[in-house]
Formats: C-alpha cells, structure tokens, sequence
C-alpha cells in the first residue's frame, strides 16, 4: 500500500509540473550568420565650387545654370569673347556637366582645355570654326551623350569624324550644315550603337554613306537633309523600327522609297518636303497611326495624292505649301478631324475650299497665304472658333472682311 501510494504521489507531481521544456537546450541563433540587406554606398561628396571662377564667368557675361546644392551644372559662353585660360579655369566646377560654346572661337587649344571636364555630358559647339585637329581631343570624354557641331561647314571633314566615333555614350550628334562631311565620315561613326538622335545636312552624303547607319537601331530621331539619299538607299533605314521622328527634306526619295518605312509604326513626325513623293507611297505608313506631323510641301502631291492622308486620323499639323492642291483635294482631307494646323499657302484652293476647310473646328493655325481665296470665303471661316492665327496675306480679301472675322473670331490674329 505505501509502494502504491509513492508511485501515484510521483504521477500527480509529473502530470502538475508537466514535460520539460527543450527549447532552452536549442543553440542560440548566431547573429553573425543572418544576412543583412548591405546599406546602400553614400553618395559621392560633392565638391564646391571655386568661387572666383564663378565670379570671372558672371564678370564676363556668362549664362550659369546651378543645381539645388548651389553648383553650377550648366555654362553658356554663346557669343561671348574668352580666352583659353577661362576654358582651363572651368576645371573649378566639379558638377559641371553643360557647356556651351556657341558662336565663339575656341580653337584647337581651347578645346584642348574643354577635353579635361571629364563629366561633360552636352557639348554645344555651334558656329564654332571647328577643325578636325579639334576634335581629336574629344576623343577622352566618355561620358559626352550630346555632341552639337552643327554649321561647322569650313573645316571639319570626314577626318574629323574619327575620334568622334570614339564616344560610345553618344545619343545625340547633330551634324547639320557640316557639309564637308560624306559617307568616309558616316563610316567613322557607325559604332555608335547608343545613338538616339541623329541630324545630317551635307550634299556629301550618299546611299553608301546611309548604309553605315543601319546598325543604329536605338535611333529615335533621324535628319537626312540635303543629302543624296535615293530610294535604293532608303532599304538601309528599314530595320530602324524605334524612330519617331524622321526628315528627309530635299532627298530623291519618291514614292517607292517609302516601302522601306514600312516598320516604323512609332512614327509621329515626318519631313517629306521637297522630294518626289506624290502620295501612293504613304500607303506603306498606314500603321504609323500615331503620326501628329506630316510636312508635304513643295512635294508633287496633288489633289490625287492626298486620298492616302485618310488613315492618319491623329494628324494635327498638315503642311501643304507649294503642292498642286485645289478644293477638290481638300474633300481627301475631312477624316482628318483632329488638325489643328494646316499650311495651304500657295495652293489654289479657293471660297469652294473654305466650306470645306469650316469642318475643321479644332483649327487653330491656317494659312491661306496666296490663295484665290475672297471675302466669301473668308466669312465661311467665322465657325472656326479655335482659331488663334490666320495668314489671308497676297489673297484678294479686303479689310472690310478681316474686320468680319475678327468681330467673330476676337482672339484670332489675322496676317494681311
């Protein structure tokens, strides 16, 4: 009896103070073993400005542009006289990253200077008098994305476009008007595969000089003027799917050079002025639905032509200028409900087209400049409320109509 009382005793006492606890036997976690999200770097510190070089540059006229911490980011010199010791000086704004030399002459030394801003990103160089032996020292500014050297036409050749291809940040190069410059110099700069925006205006320039753009297929934006560019040389644009925004004013394209524009359905603006475009070719463009801009001046697009203005129901500035259009034409025109721009300047579209031209009620720029157009018609205009600017100038309307109109139309301007 006392055996059997003992073993219940240690039963009650068990089932009271329950089961040991084992977690206390488990190893602490080792801290040093967590992983821990390392703490983002610090941001590098920012230098400050020297302040008697910022005092020179206000001293001498310049544009200085400064960012919230105080330092300058931007310089502009356009126009103004410097010496190439004021170029070396700029080596006292370490956050300078644009700078602007437009319509000064900072000769070879003087660009020697700019070379050592290596955090350059925009380099304006406009009317500079560039030479070739210049910009051999751009060569070492690997951050520069904008290079402009536009209207350079004296002394840059293709030589020149040597170091320029160097710079494999790139996105913007702007060449127009540097017109000694030809498809020897297009193959310089056929490694830059960064490029977003390319503008060219030299009568050097040739199908086999487009061919080396062809790999350039981050290009947004794209300027071929006053090139010799062809319908053959038009193949070498087709694979150039990403581009936005293209000019082709005064080429040798003509129509059946438009098939190789098939793919660009991103188009938004495009340049056709002063080529052999008729309008059949614009059939290829149709799933470019998104295209706002549409310059066809002094093309040979007739009456005829514009049928294939119908599927760009978004278009909202239409050049016409120059073009062998007359009111039966404009008939062509009215899906396009969103214009609110529309050269007709030297058309012969007449009253019977302003009936026409009065469906447009979301215009807001017209120019009738030289056109038959008369009083009559001008009265038919009145329901164009949107209206801001109106050019009847060379036209036979009198000042009697005018005063019409703008009892109408108050906020219109009106050119005579």
């Amino acid at each position: 009896m006392n055996v059997r009382f003992g073993l219940s005793t240690i039963l009650c006492l068990a089932c009271l103070t329950g089961c040991p606890n084992t977690e206390g036997d488990k190893p602490a976690p080792d801290k040093a073993a967590q992983t821990e999200t390392p703490a983002p770097p610090s941001p590098p510190e920012v230098k400050p400005d020297d302040p008697q070089v910022v005092a020179a540059l206000e001293k001498l006229g310049a544009q200085l542009t400064k960012n919230d911490a105080g330092n300058v980011t931007a310089v502009s010199l356009e126009s103004l006289e410097y010496t190439t010791d004021d170029l070396a000086a700029l080596s006292g704004l370490p956050s300078l990253v644009d700078l602007d030399l437009a319509k000064t002459e900072p000769g070879d030394e003087g660009l020697a200077k700019v070379a050592e801003l290596e955090q350059l990103k925009i380099l304006r160089l406009r009317r500079c008098g560039m030479s070739d032996a210049g910009l051999q020292h751009l060569a070492v500014l690997e951050n520069l994305e904008q290079l402009h050297l536009l209207y350079n036409s004296s002394n840059i050749t293709d030589a020149g476009m040597e170091p320029i291809g160097k710079l494999s940040n790139l996105q913007l190069l702007d060449l127009r008007g540097c017109t000694l410059i030809g498809d020897a110099g297009l193959e310089h700069l056929k490694s830059l595969k960064n490029l977003k925006n390319l503008k060219i205006r030299s009568f050097g320039v040739y199908d086999a000089g487009v061919e080396h753009l062809q790999g350039m297929t981050k290009l947004k934006a794209l300027a071929l003027e006053d090139t010799k560019l062809s319908d053959a040389g038009m193949k070498y644009l087709k694979d150039l799917t990403n581009v936005v925004d293209l000019n082709l004013f005064r080429t040798q394209v003509s129509d059946e050079g438009l098939q190789y524009l098939s793919g660009m359905k991103n188009l938004k603006n495009l340049k056709l002025r002063d080529t052999s475009v008729e309008g059949p070719g614009l059939e290829h463009l149709q799933d470019a639905t998104g295209l706002t801009i549409l310059d066809l001046s002094e093309t040979i697009v007739g009456d005829d032509g514009l049928q294939y203005l119908a599927p760009f129901t978004n278009l909202e500035d239409l050049n016409l200028w120059y073009d062998d259009v007359s009111d039966e034409g404009l008939v062509h025109l009215m899906p396009l409900t969103k214009l609110k721009k529309l050269n007709l300047e030297k058309t012969m579209v007449s009253d019977i087209g302003a009936e026409q031209l009065a469906k447009f009620t979301n215009l807001e720029s017209l120019n009738m400049r030289e056109t038959k157009l008369t009083d009559t018609g001008l009265e038919k205009l009145q329901g164009l409320t949107q209206l801001t600017a109106l050019d009847v100038g060379g036209t036979e309307v009198t000042d009697e109509g005018v005063e019409k109109l703008q009892a109408a139309l108050p906020n219109c301007q009106v050119k005579r």
